[in-house]
């Protein structure tokens, strides 16, 4: 999977932000599963449209759906490089 563009969704005074990476693949249930590797994984597979989130001990947090090709990341104000790239190495490692 790779990054294909971000959206800025908000900037808070704090620091943190909350952005939207739109991929090149869509989210499947493998690839969610392999979320685990970053955090704590909630896959809500009961509703409509299934619903993911991760929230790492990091701080930062991501939301996605099955199905659909992107990511919602709210990045703390500390450590925000760091997760990127973290983020963007466990990207390239999902297929």
């Amino acid at each position: 999977m790779k990054r294909t563009t971000i959206e800025i969704v908000d900037q808070c005074t704090d620091g943190s932000a909350i952005v939207i990476w739109h991929l090149d693949t869509i989210w499947t249930t493998i690839r969610i599963e392999r979320l685990k590797e970053l955090g704590i994984l909630e896959y809500f597979t009961d509703f409509p449209r299934p619903f993911f989130r991760v929230r790492s001990e990091t701080g930062f947090e991501i939301k996605g759906i099955e199905g659909e090709a992107y990511l919602r990341i709210f990045l703390p104000q500390s450590n925000r490089q760091e997760i990127d790239l973290q983020l963007i190495e466990f990207l390239n490692s999902v297929d």
